[in-house]
């Protein structure tokens, strides 16, 4: 619903926000002279904080038989439905266009992009389709004695779960449109499992973007830790060579190198404390997820290992203008070198002197 015509004044953008978040949370909402009449959900309304009907108006007005919430900025409603809105990945959708689309090549492709370990293959059809990708935008948080945070976008095929990089980039120049259906949803176990698939890549680009921020603080953690060597080594010496002093008691002498005696120890605990201080954390949240669809050509692929055949799936991508990579079946990382187990599931080279996964056959 286009609340835009109801609300005036510099404040209405606000109240369009608040209803939109509504009417998206499952709430039943009616145009009325200025204002909007609003009826929530039981749920809703208590976690907002607010009864079940209601009236929205970026202005304070007196309407009569209904209670009207003012949208403005500090209002407990705005605020809330901001907290409870945040509190989610956003998630948007657009449709790419294309006026062109490969129809052939695709054979020079597979064998520019992929090496068969002990198999050959060929194409049997190619068809196009329609298909989606999903790019995760994620936050990432490093905490240690200081902090860093910032994003990572990782864009994988929805339906494969394969990791095309800089999709998310060349996605910039391309003809698109943002879409406002919202009858398609993914569930949060599919996020999940999409999630799985982009974990290695997410720590991948975590480690990369954080190496300066880990190399400050284990600079930081060397150089401590030398002043508290030094320090306690001084210490040592200087309680040493008190003890030859002239009138120390044999009492004196006992509690003086008992206090030596204990030095490692309190040294030891020291350097816990600091390898607490500099030991880095970094926790990673799902910020926000952009559906992507768009035309591209299924690649149907007859390959043969011995006797035995079986048939893979390719996608051609025309954001790319390449074939996004195969998922191997035992880790589900995305690879070019393809290999088989005994059971012909797709298996890259890092998984090949293991076990499969699926079967439990030796690679």
């Amino acid at each position: 619903m286009n609340f835009s015509p109801v609300f005036s004044g510099t404040d209405a953008h606000l109240a369009e926000f608040v209803c939109r978040f509504l009417e998206e949370n499952g709430a039943l909402l009616e145009k009325r002279n200025k204002v909007v009449e609003a009826l929530l959900p039981k749920e809703l309304a208590e976690s907002l904080g607010v009864v079940e009907h209601f009236c929205i108006s970026p202005e304070t007005k007196t309407i009569q038989d209904t209670l009207l919430y003012p949208v403005h900025f500090g209002a407990p409603l705005l605020d809330r439905a901001l907290t409870k809105a945040g509190s989610k990945p956003s998630l948007a959708r657009c449709e790419l266009t294309f006026h062109y689309l490969k129809k052939s090549g695709f054979d020079h492709l597979i064998k520019e992009q992929f090496t068969f370990s002990k198999s050959i293959g060929e194409i049997s059809s190619v068809a196009e389709f329609r298909t989606q990708y999903i790019i995760l935008t994620c936050r990432y948080l490093a905490q240690s004695d200081e902090q860093k945070e910032g994003l990572v976008t990782i864009p994988l095929h929805e339906e494969t779960g394969a990791f095309v990089p800089e999709l998310d980039q060349l996605l910039l120049h391309q003809e698109k449109s943002f879409s406002t259906n919202r009858q398609q949803t993914f569930t949060k176990n599919r996020i999940d499992q999409l999630m799985t698939f982009a974990k290695p890549y997410i720590s991948e680009t975590v480690e990369e973007k954080t190496i300066d921020f880990r190399k400050s603080m284990n600079r930081r953690f060397f150089r401590d830790t030398t002043s508290l060597e030094e320090y306690y080594q001084a210490l040592t010496e200087e309680m040493k060579q008190s003890l030859s002093r002239s009138g120390l008691s044999d009492r004196g002498r006992a509690e003086r190198e008992e206090k030596i005696a204990l030095i490692p120890q309190e040294l030891a605990l020291k350097k816990k404390d600091l390898l607490t201080k500099y030991s880095i954390k970094v926790n990673v949240s799902l910020s926000a997820v952009l559906i992507v669809t768009t035309p591209a050509v299924r690649i149907h692929f007859s390959t043969k290992s011995g006797s035995v055949k079986k048939m893979i799936s390719m996608t051609y991508n025309p954001i790319t203008k390449t074939i996004d990579p195969l998922v191997c079946e035992s880790c589900k990382r995305s690879m070019y070198r393809i290999g088989f187990c005994k059971n012909m599931h797709l298996i890259c080279s890092n998984c090949q002197a293991a076990k499969c996964s699926r079967c439990g056959e030796i690679i």
